[in-house]
């Protein structure tokens, strides 16, 4: 049996429970002595300064008027008065009053300086021996003073003719509080062990000795001999104490009803056992039976599986030619997408080039018709000139006619040249998707001048903001194709029922990325079409020539193709916006340093 009267004085609740108290009693009692004494030292420093202060009112006009009358003797004498006092370290008098006054050496204590500075003011020191204390000086050795000006004062007004500074330090500060210090530190002491020693006394009385006899109480609990047990807790009051025995006492008769329970329940449970038996006797008699029908349950069971097994190779071999089939149909319907996407593209560049050939046929037209006209005056001056009828106003009206007809030939031929180029750059760079370096705002302007048929024949209008001389080695082709599937789409869905709209590429440098920007200010989509518009095939315009594949490649080009991101944000009723994010590379890999 256990012991449960010795417990170690380590491991004691009365022990924990005194130093916990204790602890924070002397950490609460530390903080509150050295705020105390923190504040004595203080209050006493301030006591210092305020008297080193007031000695301003005291001296200074004495050693203003002695200062300017150059009198030594006195001068010496309030210099001297001033040592005397306790807390004070030195005194400094600067002047310019003094000039021949010299006296002994500094740092007696009594004797005063007086020396000549290099501006020639004067300066009257004295300084205290001081008996060094290393212990002391280590924390007490902070010097501070006072300076006050020396005004002379005469009929025509204040003179400021020195100053006097007046010394001190933290130990002088120390040697007041010193003894408070030791009474602060003395009077905690003394607090603290008498808590000490009161908590022990009451510990030891009203925890111990009662916990003792509930101890050895548990000690000879006896389930065999409950009738006579009795605990009784010697304390005034009903406190915790009185409670545990009480409790005690409750527990003591919920075991004498729990033993007598347990009785009638093992009594109980030896008739059931008997009942059970018997019940288990005719239970294995049964089980023989039904280990027989299992017997034969296993043998229908395994004819079963072997028609299972039949069925399932046959459903294997179905599933293998109807995936064979799937794998058939995912590559003809890519096949079938691919040429989708071809076509669409294909399209496009139809759609372009119609534009374009309607773009050129205009300048080529006004061309051939100044051509022709100046074919036909040629012709007349030439017969003029044949038949010595070429006035001077035939031929200059002649000269007028053709530069006029050169110019607007020239004109309108440059015109077509450049509407070719921008075609021809873009056409290739579409067919050839090769990366190549290329300025993003002049590429721009070439897209959009080829697509200048579709664009003219609206009141939309196009604002492009990006860097002049941004240069970026990517893909110009992809760059035109979503451009023009862009701007295609607005004219086809954004703009639908909308007069003049307004259409913003924005272009920019983003942490060593290019951002891309396409806005349009037309009627917008809600957030299930904004959700679904990159889907292939998924188009509002089924039936009406919409594929739905025009925003699906653009998404497949800056995903696949430029390794970048696309989002989509739609305001309905106001606004479309397309940000497109890849990495941003302005110049070939050989190149790059």
């Amino acid at each position: 049996m256990l012991n449960y009267s010795v417990v170690s004085i380590k491991n004691s609740i009365t022990t924990r429970l005194l130093m916990m108290v204790f602890s924070t009693y002397l950490v609460i009692t530390t903080l509150l002595t050295g705020f105390h004494m923190s504040t004595e030292y203080y209050e006493t420093k301030d006591t210092i300064i305020r008297d080193i202060t007031s000695f301003q009112e005291m001296f200074g006009s004495v050693l203003s008027q002695s200062v300017w009358n150059g009198d030594e003797k006195n001068l010496q004498t309030l210099v001297t008065a001033l040592q005397r006092v306790s807390f004070l370290t030195g005194i400094t008098v600067q002047a310019d009053m003094i000039a021949d006054i010299t006296a002994g050496i500094v740092g007696n204590s009594s004797q005063t300086s007086l020396s000549n500075n290099i501006d020639k003011q004067e300066t009257v020191y004295y300084q205290k021996k001081q008996h060094p204390n290393k212990i002391i000086d280590r924390f007490f050795s902070e010097a501070f003073s006072y300076r006050f000006p020396l005004i002379y004062q005469d009929t025509k007004g204040k003179i400021e003719i020195g100053s006097v500074t007046l010394h001190s330090n933290t130990n002088i500060v120390y040697q007041r509080v010193k003894l408070d210090f030791l009474l602060i530190i003395v009077s905690a002491l003394i607090k603290s062990l008498a808590l000490w020693f009161i908590f022990l006394l009451f510990a030891r009385v009203y925890l111990n000795r009662p916990l003792s006899i509930l101890s050895n109480a548990i000690t000879r609990l006896n389930l065999d001999n409950l009738s006579d047990f009795n605990l009784d807790i010697k304390t005034s009051g009903r406190n915790e104490l009185k409670i545990i025995e009480e409790g005690f006492h409750f527990m003591v008769d919920n075991l004498k009803k729990a033993r007598d329970k347990w009785l009638d329940i093992n009594q109980h449970l030896e008739q059931i056992v008997q009942k059970r038996t018997n019940e288990l006797e005719q239970n294995t008699i049964d089980l023989q039976h039904a280990l027989t029908e299992k017997k034969h349950l296993n043998t229908e069971l395994e004819k079963h599986q072997n028609r299972l097994q039949e069925a399932y190779d046959t459903l294997e071999d179905q599933v293998e030619d109807r995936t064979r089939e799937l794998n058939q149909s995912l590559i003809e319907l890519k096949q079938t997408q691919d040429h989708m996407i071809q076509s669409e593209k294909m399209a496009s560049l139809g759609s372009l080039v119609a534009g374009v050939a309607h773009e050129i046929n205009t300048p080529l037209g006004i061309g051939v018709t100044e051509a022709s006209f100046l074919k036909d005056i040629t012709k007349e001056g030439h017969s003029a000139f044949k038949s010595d009828a070429l006035t001077q106003a035939t031929f200059e009206k002649y000269m007028d006619n053709a530069l006029n007809s050169s110019a607007s030939i020239l004109k309108n031929l440059t015109r077509a040249g450049n509407i070719i180029k921008s075609f021809k750059d873009v056409a290739v760079d579409q067919m050839l998707e090769e990366k190549r370096l290329f300025n993003v705002k002049q590429y721009i302007n070439e897209v959009l001048s080829s697509l200048q048929s579709q664009l003219k024949r609206t009141k939309h209008s196009v604002v492009v903001h990006c860097p002049e001389e941004m240069q970026i080695f990517s893909y110009p082709g992809v760059f035109a194709q979503i451009i023009t599937n862009f701007i295609m789409n607005s004219l086809l869905h954004g703009f639908e029922g909308i007069e003049q709209g307004t259409i913003v590429l924005d272009v920019s440098i983003s942490s060593n990325n290019l951002v891309f920007s396409y806005r349009d200010t037309g009627r917008g989509m809600d957030e299930k079409t904004a959700i679904s518009v990159f889907e292939p095939f998924f188009t509002t315009k089924r039936g009406k020539g919409g594929t739905g594949l025009g925003l699906h490649i653009v998404f497949n080009l800056v995903t696949q193709t430029l390794n970048g991101k696309i989002i989509c944000n739609s305001i309905p009723g106001h606004e479309t916006e397309f940000i497109i994010e890849m990495p941003y590379e302005d110049q070939p890999p050989l190149l790059r340093t």
